[in-house]
Order: structure tokens, then sequence, then C-alpha cells
């Protein structure tokens, strides 16, 4: 069991890493738009959020066989909060991705993506408060905050 925890933790890690600019040739458009395809499709195909759904599958399927109840349920609850704070990342990652484009392009189309990347920010915060409490995401709400002012007033929020 510790061994697979290990696996677990690690996979989770895994997942909160996002892919730096890599040193090649300069594409065209703006900074963030360098990375942020690779990034984008790095967190939509994240094999760890894969494997956490296939691993919690895979014990819904057999935790009948698990003798110590107290030990299932430990282990239930835990591939469920690893799933749960991957998913969270997935969506902060968004969230910040796309408030970069929206800064870089304050464009309509920019502004509603991230509108809507905060929705689904907010839904995955909701998500994880009501059934988890590992995590503090002081940070996400630091974000949060600095993403409402850029949502009110784009102009004012890059002179603070």
């Amino acid at each position: 069991m510790k061994k697979y925890i290990s696996r677990l933790f690690l996979a989770m890690i895994a997942g909160f890493i996002v892919m730096p600019c890599s040193g090649g040739a300069q594409a065209k458009g703006t900074q963030s738009q360098v990375w942020q395809v690779q990034a984008v499709k790095s967190i939509v195909n994240d094999p760890a959020v894969s494997k956490g759904l296939k691993d919690l599958k895979i014990y819904q399927g057999c935790k009948y066989k698990i003798k110590n109840v107290e030990n299932s349920a430990k282990l239930e609850k835990l591939l469920k909060h690893g799933l749960a704070a991957l998913q969270l990342n997935r969506a902060y990652v968004n969230g910040f991705l796309d408030y970069f484009s929206y800064r870089e392009q304050p464009t309509d189309g920019n502004k509603t993506a991230f509108f809507n990347s905060l929705k689904t920010l907010n839904l995955a915060i909701n998500s994880y408060k009501e059934n988890h409490q590992h995590y503090k995401l002081i940070g996400i709400f630091t974000f949060l905050d600095l993403a409402e002012r850029v949502i009110k007033d784009i102009e004012k929020a890059e002179r603070v």
C-alpha cells in the first residue's frame, strides 16, 4: 500500500508541473502563445488525471475484497482526493493561461474565454472544498482576486 501511495503522490505532483517554454526557435505571436498550446495539450491529455480515474475505477471494482474496512475507506478517500486535486490544478492552470492571453490581447473573445475559465475554476474550487480540506487554496484565491480586477477594468489592473 505504501508503494501505491508513493506513486499516487508522484502523479499528483506531476500534475502540478506546467511545461516551460522550450529554448528553441522563437514562435510568432504573444509571449504566452509560445508555450501555451503545449501546456494546454499537456493539461487536457494529463496522464495523471487519466491514471487517477483508472485507479479509482480499479479500486471500486475490487474494494469488496479488502477485508479491513477502515483501510479501504482511507484508500478510497486518498484516491478521490488525488483526483480532485489534479482536476482543481487543471482548472487553475487553464485560468491563468487564459489570464495571460487576455492581458496580452484584450479582445472580447479572450475576455469570454478567461471568464469561462474562471467559472470552471470556481466550480472546481467548490467541489474540492465540499469534499476535501487538505489544501487551503490561498494562492488560487489570490489569483481569483487579481482575475476579478482584470475582468472589471484591465487598464486599471495593469497599473496596480
